[in-house]
């Protein structure tokens, strides 16, 4: 079984990094489950165990989106107001859309567009995204993909910037301060101070066979991005960025690559303010390891972590397939990310990953991933788990549903954010038959209360 796995992640490592599949072709990805014909007792448990999973209650929130809208993104203000972008196929191209969601309300706002054109960069992985600018008013900046050149994997990110809700949107140009022929992208936003912090991978050593980096930059009121600095000299190539504020700075958790091609989960802070200068082309910022998974792989697995602060704690989530066993896993900080504690499983029915993770109160957050269902081969499940510090989890046995999926690139990646101390959460996913489907999650699914973040 083993054996069967680690030759499915090999496929997936070929295919996994083609964000211009057709939407509707079925993802590489790795199973453990013999054939059809071949079911063994075990396995036959293992599907029965996934029919049980119980549905957890949530309220579908209605969006004016057509059926082949895609790529949902989710992200929330510290008031709870919620922004959700998405992407919709147009005669030339494609065009990006956002809508908001103010606390308690039963439907998102009117969607505006942020920008459209026949250039943009679409795929399944790489999400266009919209965050708040602190201290602005109101102010947004979002980013989505366009090409910069000919290559498949030549694109890059860029901006645009709406000063308040009545406002149009303005270009604001790259995100980047380098426009060469490689990947840029994968994006991910965290409050520093009074500005937004951005990161992405960089790929601008790649055309000379260099490797991607991390990369990150501040962006002001008006959305214009600083010049960048490096994070991480050598990080997978195409695994999603996860950052998050805290009252010591931003942390931005990815997947790194080492020179023999383990591909842990590693989170980095600032540099010391008071600590020595470095070159441009070094980096200052610390980072430790999450977790010594050792997963060596020869490819990037298209799946990254996330990261989520409680105020008092901080956590990680992430996929792993070392050792020829797939699982969801969750780590703990009580230092802001200098250490972590030993990960809590969260999933090791042969989940497929593709995580995100939210605060629930001061103690615990809540988790979302891509998990097999017990519909066939390529039946999923989108689940959904509440997991406290010490280690308590809801549902306690298994998992809960949020909604059934497909297991292909098309299915996306389900998005959760929390919407305020006192409303619950927001997801958003692919609904294969009415594009991008919303709910809200009220505290009491879980059974108890939530304390206040």
């Amino acid at each position: 079984m083993r054996a069967a796995w680690t030759l499915a992640i090999l496929a997936l490592v070929a295919l996994g990094c083609q964000p211009r599949a057709p939407a509707g072709d079925a993802a590489a990805t790795p199973t453990a489950a013999p054939p059809a014909s071949v079911v063994t007792e075990a396995e036959q448990q293992r599907l029965d165990a996934r029919r049980l999973r119980a549905p957890l209650a949530h309220h579908r929130l209605a969006l004016n989106a057509p059926a082949n809208a895609r790529s949902p993104a989710l992200s929330a203000d510290a008031d709870g107001t919620v922004h959700l972008t998405w992407l919709e196929p147009i005669a030339q191209g494609h065009r990006l859309r956002h809508a908001s969601r103010a606390p308690g309300a039963e439907a998102w706002s009117s969607p505006t567009t942020v920008a459209e054109g026949p250039a943009f960069f679409a795929n399944w992985a790489d999400l266009p995204r919209a965050a708040a600018l602190p201290g602005s008013d109101d102010g947004l900046v979002a980013h989505w993909l366009d090409d910069l050149g000919d290559d498949v994997y030549a694109y890059g990110a860029r901006l645009a910037h709406r000063g308040s809700p009545d406002a149009s949107w303005t270009p604001r140009g790259w995100l980047h301060d380098d426009t060469s022929a490689a990947e840029h992208g994968f994006v991910s936003y965290a409050v520093d101070g009074n500005a937004l912090r951005a990161f992405w991978l960089d790929g601008r050593g790649m055309p000379a066979n260099g490797p991607m980096q991390l990369r990150t930059a501040t962006l002001g009121r008006d959305g214009a991005p600083s010049a960048s600095a490096l994070v991480d000299s050598r990080v997978c190539e195409c695994c999603a960025t996860s950052a998050v504020a805290t009252a010591d700075g931003p942390r931005i958790a990815y997947r790194g690559r080492s020179d023999e091609e383990i591909r842990d989960i590693y989170v980095a802070r600032p540099p010391d303010p008071d600590g020595e200068p470095t070159a441009a082309d070094a980096s200052s910022w610390p980072r430790v390891r999450v977790h010594d998974d050792d997963w060596r792989i020869g490819g990037c697995p298209v799946n990254g972590p996330a990261i989520a602060t409680t105020g008092a704690h901080l956590a990680v989530a992430w996929f792993t397939g070392a050792d020829g066993r797939p699982r969801v896993q969750l780590a703990w900080s009580d230092d802001d990310g200098r250490s972590f504690a030993p990960p809590i499983v969260i999933d090791n029915d042969d989940p497929l990953g593709r995580v995100m993770v939210a605060p629930a109160g001061s103690d615990a957050v809540v988790v979302v991933w891509l998990g097999r269902g017990g519909g066939g081969p390529s039946s999923g499940e989108i689940l959904l788990r509440r997991v406290a510090r010490d280690g308590t989890r809801r549902p306690p046995a298994a998992a809960a549903q949020l909604a059934p999926t497909v297991i292909r690139r098309s299915a996306g990646m389900p998005q959760l954010v929390r919407a305020g101390a006192d409303d619950g959460w927001i997801a958003a996913w692919i609904d294969s038959d009415a594009g991008v489907a919303t709910a809200h999650i009220a505290p009491a699914a879980w059974g108890a209360p939530d304390a206040s973040p």
